[in-house]
């Protein structure tokens, strides 16, 4: 009973922190979660042309059935007369914020009898909801937030059916369905298919349902992507013979085989990190049969074989972090003799957990996604009504459209203008639009000099707002989540006030 009301309280309380975070975190972490999936929604509404799609739409090798998702509950918002595109979004996040709570609950219920010890059991269960990113993963509309809670509901239901070998077809949709919202997820379910042959030793009859629930899957996205692109596609296809083939991917930048090591260390902070770290060589010396680790590493490899990474690409993993975790600590209380060293590194954890986790959590919570571009747009949105707009910008500073014929569509109304300058030199009455509140969009490194604050003053512009609030940009410095250099700044001219 005792175990149910804290499983209860952690369920409540963990819903108040997702949905305030899903709340709070306006826009996007990754242009993809937006323009692979918002934007693609916003076409089939007649919003977004092709010609101002991202270059994968007419490649045609993204999978469409999250912006389906994402397109079917717009246009529900829609006869609701919701029609703000803020909100619109917002209510997809929380949606998303609700699934990860119902899938890690499931997630966690069917895996912390592992953890007999009572303190380990609610470590884990804390762990698994509270882990300072998971909240944050958790809310984002995402292709990495969607197939990893898909794959872990794929392992949960095996992990409920082990013995009884039933739901086997269903264990195959599932991982089908995360290889549908991220085509890379096909590297985990194939690390769970070696585990259930060499370890489980399951016989062919339960591996060949799988596979047919799997290639099911795939049937439908085929249907769903011919739908939405009007055309044949086997977008999987396309997506390999772009990224790998024609090693498109690479164009977007290289980086060493050691990254994803590395960033395991330092982006969720080293006090963090490296316990994380540790526990997957902990593990993977004393129980290297653990079915998690088979999933994660063939994910792992192949992604470090790969030149371009990035550090989202390991998001789809992050629930089966608690997991590993709390096993290797378990791990380490049994095979430690002198028990003077358990009791160190418990306070060494219960520091580093109690002071930075939750710095983690109320920081990601009270922010927008990323740099928090569409923090600034929508303050404008908000502040701005029914009058025309003029942002004017260096390169990369326009929070509607940073990377040049690439705008956030979505988000934009009539009432937009911008005008680009090579720098603050440019900036004159000239390129102020008339009858219009005027703008200065800059990144927080483009402001830094006495220069450019004189230049603003002698021009009439004061600060408005930031991207990102002022404690967290401090706090950043230890966490390392984006680059403080690229934070946004948007200032006002004084004579055409809101």
């Amino acid at each position: 009973m005792k175990k149910d009301k804290f499983f209860l309280l952690t369920i409540v309380t963990a819903f108040f922190v997702y949905v305030i975070t899903a709340f709070n975190s306006h826009g996007y972490y990754h242009a993809d979660e937006h323009y692979q999936i918002i934007e693609f929604a916003a076409h089939k509404l007649g919003k977004v042309t092709p010609d101002q799609m991202a270059w994968e739409f007419n490649a045609r090798l993204r999978p469409t059935l999250q912006p389906i998702v994402a397109l079917g509950i717009i246009k529900f918002l829609l006869i609701l007369n919701i029609t703000d595109p803020y909100i619109q979004v917002c209510v997809l996040r929380i949606l998303t914020a609700v699934l990860s709570l119902l899938v890690i609950s499931v997630f966690v219920k069917n895996t912390s009898s592992y953890f007999i010890n009572k303190w380990q059991n609610r470590s884990y269960f804390l762990l698994s909801f509270f882990l300072w990113f998971i909240p944050y993963i958790s809310v984002r509309f995402s292709s990495e937030t969607y197939s990893g809670l898909f794959f872990i509901l794929a392992l949960v239901t095996f992990i409920r059916h082990k013995e009884s070998h039933k739901n086997t077809v269903l264990i195959g949709l599932l991982m089908g369905l995360s290889f549908l919202f991220r085509f890379q997820m096909a590297f985990a379910a194939f690390g769970f298919g070696l585990w259930l042959l060499f370890v489980n030793k399951s016989n062919w009859h339960d591996i060949i349902k799988l596979s047919l629930g799997f290639l099911l899957m795939v049937g439908v996205g085929i249907l769903i992507d011919s739908w939405f692109y009007g055309e044949f596609v086997f977008s999987p296809w396309n997506y390999f013979y772009e990224n790998v083939v024609n090693d498109v991917a690479s164009t977007f930048g290289g980086k060493p085989w050691y990254y994803y090591p590395g960033k395991m260390v330092v982006y969720p902070s080293i006090f963090i990190g490296i316990p994380l770290f540790l526990s997957f060589v902990i593990v993977l010396v004393l129980n290297y049969k653990n079915l998690f680790l088979w999933c994660i590493i063939p994910f792992v490899i192949v992604h470090t074989l790969i030149p371009h990474k990035e550090e989202r690409f390991m998001f789809p993993l992050i629930y089966m972090f608690p997991f590993v975790m709390m096993s290797a600590y378990k791990y380490l209380n049994d095979y430690l003799e002198n028990k003077k060293y358990m009791r160190l590194i418990n306070w060494i954890l219960v520091v580093f957990f109690l002071v930075v986790n939750p710095i983690g959590i109320i920081a990601l919570s009270s922010k927008s996604a990323g740099i928090g571009r569409m923090e600034i747009t929508k303050w404008i949105n908000d502040n701005v009504v029914d009058k025309d707009f003029n942002i004017i910008h260096i390169y990369r500073g326009n929070p509607y459209n940073p990377w040049r014929g690439l705008p956030a569509t979505f988000y934009m109304n009539d009432n937009y203008h911008d005008y680009e300058i090579d720098s603050l030199a440019q900036l004159h009455d000239s390129i102020l639009v008339s009858g219009a509140v005027n703008f200065l969009a800059l990144r927080a490194e483009e402001v830094t000099s006495r220069e450019a604050q004189q230049i603003m003053t002698q021009q009439k512009f004061e600060f408005v707002k930031s991207s990102v609030p002022q404690w967290i940009i401090k706090l950043n410095y230890y966490f390392s989540i984006y680059d403080n250099k690229n934070v946004l700044l948007l200032y006002q001219h004084k004579k055409t006030k809101v």
